[in-house]
């Protein structure tokens, strides 16, 4: 299946205790895809996937395939600080179903673009699936700059990227670097029409977790060459991020906002916290029109 459109990056259902609630998955992915998913990413940054371990991250992505039965493509996230673990993670994926992973760059140690290069030359080579690049610099310390994935897909075979960098020469960069058979998915939700026009293939997004037609409404009006009408999509999806955002810390926040508004997925796991759920509250109202007109 192709990769492309609107693809939430998944919240991982969790118990009150922490625990994932693999239980609740089905019914989070019948709903993103009834409100018009393209696709899962599974255990990315929404899905919480720096606090699970490589078996919780296997129960979940297990799952979410199973729930997608082949109506949607699933990524899976494989990402590791250390090279050998995302290797062995990769590898485990194999035999699951997943269309591609996603490889988040290494955190915690401050890396040169020849570490960065190997790591995921290492992940090619070691595994039959399509690799992805994922860059968040913000988060991790580390860019994945353009000109290095440019040389993974010339000489190692990288199959896409998502570029969380928000920042648009980098994306742009990415692009300018490749050929039209690679994958580009934007992770900066203000800049998903942009990246579009430009040449990207889709978005991936954990606010969409809670207001997945929105979004979708961005895509689909593009390419039925309704910029107009995607414009207007834009601008509505930059408002509701804005006012979730300010609710709270990610990912909190957009689980909060999935568990009210989405399908049931609990409660982050700590350290991470809750938003303030009267703010939300508050905010719900005019967020609610402004969503009220893609429905």
């Amino acid at each position: 299946m192709e990769i492309k459109g609107l693809i939430p990056a998944m919240a991982t259902p969790m118990n009150e205790n922490g625990s994932i609630n693999i239980d609740l998955i089905r019914p989070l992915v019948d709903k993103l895809i009834a409100d018009g998913a393209y696709g899962v990413f599974a255990v990315g940054s929404m899905g919480e996937a720096a606090s699970l371990s490589v078996d919780e991250r296997l129960q979940v992505i297990r799952a979410a395939v199973k729930a997608a039965n082949g109506r949607i493509p699933v990524l899976g996230g494989t990402g590791f600080i250390t090279t050998e673990e995302t290797v062995r993670m990769t590898k485990l994926l194999e035999d699951e179903g997943v269309a591609a992973v996603s490889v988040i760059t290494p955190s915690y140690w401050k890396l040169s673009q020849e570490a960065m290069y190997r790591h995921y030359a290492t992940v090619i080579e070691n595994t039959t699936l399509p690799v992805f690049a994922y860059n968040l610099p913000n988060n991790t310390g580390n860019n994945l700059n353009p000109e290095t994935v440019g040389k993974l897909y010339k000489e190692c075979g990288l199959k896409g990227a998502k570029d969380s960098s928000a920042n648009w020469e980098n994306t742009k960069g990415y692009m300018d670097n490749v050929g039209s058979d690679f994958t580009m998915l934007i992770g900066e939700d203000s800049l998903c029409l942009k990246a579009l026009q430009y040449g990207a293939k889709g978005n991936i997004s954990a606010p969409c977790n809670a207001y997945t037609y929105v979004m979708a409404a961005i895509y689909n009006r593009f390419i039925k060459g309704d910029i107009t009408g995607a414009e207007e999509a834009q601008n509505d999806w930059n408002y509701l991020t804005k006012r979730l955002n300010s609710t709270g810390q990610f990912p909190g926040t957009f689980k909060y906002a999935t568990d009210r508004l989405t399908a049931k997925v609990g409660p982050v796991r700590k350290p991470c916290l809750t938003p303030d759920a009267e703010a939300f509250e508050r905010l719900l109202p005019e967020m609610e029109a402004v969503a009220a007109k893609y429905r």
